[in-house]
């Protein structure tokens, strides 16, 4: 699953792999890239295989997080723009 691939994935596992951000964001925020695949295993409450399912590596689960965030900052952006025009 690579974040190019996102599209072929099923609305199920969409959902699932944003639980699983939902999950490890604040983890994430609070010890950086530094933290474990088996701790971020456990703040999703999952196995670490079940991540390593969802997210290749730490580097696309941590990018996907990134990407996410980015994502939603801007939307943000983009809406207070609007009620400022």
């Amino acid at each position: 699953m690579t974040a190019g691939a996102d599209h072929d994935l099923t609305p199920l596992v969409l959902r699932r792999r944003e639980a699983v951000l939902d999950a490890v964001q604040p983890l994430l925020a609070a010890e950086g890239v530094d933290v474990t695949m088996d701790q971020l295993a456990a703040a999703a409450d999952i196995g670490r295989r079940t991540l390593f399912r969802y997210f290749p590596s730490k580097e696309a689960l941590v990018a996907a997080a990134v990407r996410r965030s980015y994502d939603r900052l801007l939307a943000e952006v983009f809406e207070l723009s609007l009620i400022h025009i």
